[in-house]
């Protein structure tokens, strides 16, 4: 979560030892964005960053903290146990939890689907104007809204099935049924994330 614009991303982990790269990743996406954000160019290794976290081990190793030093990331921690001390995630996950809440029982998805969801409900939430008449996503990246390619959660949707995956190139099937989860990307709607039973999605 972005301290000044409220711009947020949010991803799930099936183990901590995904949580360095990921971040990595996440930094890298950022700084690109700020950098073309900003007047003039400049190296992205320039941009400065900021990172709050709580103290879980992971984000304290010395492999982590000698990594943020290279990429030249401050690094901050919250008290334990003390959720006042990172008010803008703990603010933000409440309400992700309840958009998300309403999105799965919107679509009739079942609960396993959360980790996907969430995503859509966080691209959503950067995407509404707040007091200041911008949303978080102008503020962040100073580009426009675009809701021009996105489509309600659990609409029924066609995957378009590459030729080289078809059964048959020729006569096989050219889509999948599918059912939309939402965008692909925190920043814009380049892809989509669809949910189907075919063995090649």
């Amino acid at each position: 979560v972005c301290q000044f614009t409220r711009w947020g991303v949010v991803r799930a982990f099936t183990s901590l030892n995904e949580v360095p790269s990921v971040v990595e990743e996440m930094l890298s996406e950022v700084r690109v964005k700020l950098n073309a954000n900003s007047e003039g160019p400049k190296d992205p290794e320039e941009v400065s960053i900021r990172l709050h976290t709580d103290n879980a081990s992971v984000f304290k190793s010395k492999e982590h903290v000698a990594r943020m030093a290279k990429l030249k990331v401050s690094l901050h921690f919250a008290f334990p146990y003390d959720a006042r001390t990172n008010p803008y995630a703990e603010r933000m996950g409440g309400v992700l939890i309840g958009m998300t809440r309403a999105l799965l029982l919107e679509g009739a998805f079942p609960a396993k689907f959360w980790s996907v969801i969430i995503r859509t409900a966080q691209w959503t939430l950067n995407r509404l104007v707040r007091a200041n008449g911008k949303s978080p996503v102008e503020q962040f990246t100073g580009g426009d809204i675009d809701f021009s390619n996105v489509y309600p959660t659990g609409t029924l949707c066609y995957w378009a099935i590459p030729k080289k995956l078809r059964d048959d190139p020729k006569l096989g099937n050219a889509a999948s049924v599918g059912v939309y989860l939402g965008p692909g990307d925190a920043f814009n709607t380049r892809g989509h994330m669809v949910f189907t039973a075919n063995e090649h999605m």
